[in-house]
């Protein structure tokens, strides 16, 4: 069980920020859709690859479901993992319906990830297209359309990766756009590699233009994400609003705008603490990081709770993780309404709900792929449901299927590549 810490720690910031040496910026207009249908990432990521060519005139805007129709003609046969995309489909479906100039996608396969970094920063710098690739072990496909390093990355070079950036199709039909520091991108969305059974067990992959030949590694800092004792909620929003000025995290991206605005305008709602759960196989009672969900809404929309930008903090240190933005605002379930949901969703009373065990929970799993959009994890009477903590504008009466779930994992198998 974590702790809470208490006493403002905010003083300690500057100590906590490590100066950066230097900064080598690469950042693709690569465009933003969401999913369509809630395995269909590839096909959102090809689409977004195609129709976000460096040159315009190359750009082209293909209907996810002929994407999708031409991912399954090129999904490798045989196969013994359940693949909604596999890399091969998504390699061919990009040289089948819109080649680059060049002709060539390359999928790149590597057991070390800070080896295949090198090739993607490498051609993102030299050749300034966006690179799809898998996370979480394979489950889930994101492009990768910007980045921050200390150095260039060219050939004999060793980066550092400070961030990274992603367009994300989920959640479906809006998408959302990431961008982390490098320690996390390691030890939370390449932290391990291809998990399905088959041609890419044990790699990581990426999809490169064009054929990758340098040698290089790049690096990350490494951070501790576990602890004791937890910050409290006001030292996270202290922190995340540090970071935010800090890192200029508005000149980002223009999905990042809103954080521009003075504190004013725009305000911090309550942070959520959430444990971390990547690999869904853990123990009961593992020790695991904890990180703060920092949201933030316009003025005129905080009274009703809505939020279009999340900075996540780490709920040990205070340190940037992340920053997420939403094109539709989101409203974030607080415990009381979670309760309401769950005990109607069980028939039960409020009062009977008084035994209940909550928690925030994060697991790539089937209804989430973002980090900023965990779920309550509640158990009563030995029943225990799993409660989508943020949906567009979410009201209790609308907090039934799909939105509640019995088991977080892919049934019956695990499906990769969604």
């Amino acid at each position: 069980m974590v702790k809470k810490a208490f006493g403002l720690l905010f003083v300690c910031v500057l100590v906590l920020a490590s100066p950066v040496s230097g900064q080598w910026v690469v950042d693709l207009n690569i465009p933003l859709y969401g999913q369509e249908v809630w395995n269909w990432c590839g096909a959102a990521s090809a689409q977004m690859i195609m129709n976000g060519y460096p040159d315009p005139n190359d750009c082209e805007y293909i209907q996810q479901s002929i994407i999708w129709d031409e991912i399954q003609i090129n999904n490798k046969p045989g196969e013994p993992a359940n693949w909604a995309t596999d890399p091969q489909g998504l390699q061919l479906t990009l040289l089948s319906l819109n080649p680059p100039p060049s002709g060539t996608w390359s999928l790149m396969t590597d057991p070390v990830r800070e080896e295949l970094m090198f090739d993607v920063l490498y051609w993102m710098n030299s050749r300034h297209y966006g690179v799809p690739t898998l996370i979480y072990e394979a489950q889930h496909w994101v492009v990768i359309k910007a980045f921050q390093t200390d150095v260039e990355p060219v050939a004999g070079s060793n980066p550092v990766l400070q961030e990274i950036t992603i367009r994300d199709p989920w959640p479906p039909n809006q998408g959302a756009t990431t961008t982390v520091s490098g320690s996390v991108w390691y030890s939370n969305y390449w932290y391990g590699p291809v998990n399905a059974p088959g041609t890419w067990y044990g790699y990581y992959v990426a999809i490169i233009e064009p054929p990758p030949v340098p040698l290089g590694k790049v690096y990350a800092a490494v951070e501790s994400r576990i602890g004791d004792v937890v910050i409290t909620p006001q030292q996270a929003i202290d922190y995340a609003d540090y970071w935010k000025k800090k890192l200029k995290l508005y000149k980002k991206d223009p999905a990042y705008a809103l954080l521009k605005k003075s504190d004013k305008k725009v305000k911090p709602l309550d942070p959520i603490l959430v444990r971390e759960e990547i690999n869904p196989n853990l123990e009961k009672g593992a020790v695991v990081p904890y990180y703060y969900i920092v949201p933030y809404a316009l003025e005129n929309e905080a009274e009703k709770k809505l939020t279009r930008i999340c900075v996540l903090v780490n709920a040990f240190t205070g340190n940037f993780e992340e920053v997420t933005a939403y094109d539709e605002p989101l409203t974030y379930v607080d415990k009381n309404k979670a309760f309401e949901a769950v005990a109607y969703n069980l028939e039960l009373t409020m009062e009977e709900m008084s035994t209940a065990q909550a928690e925030v929970v994060f697991t790539p799993c089937y209804f989430t792929c973002l980090r900023s959009k965990p779920f309550w994890r509640i158990e009563v009477n030995n029943e225990v449901r799993y409660l989508e903590i943020a949906c567009p504008d979410q009201v209790v009466e609308m907090m039934q299927d799909p939105c509640i779930h019995e088991d977080p994992i892919d049934p019956p198998e695990p499906i990769y590549g969604k």
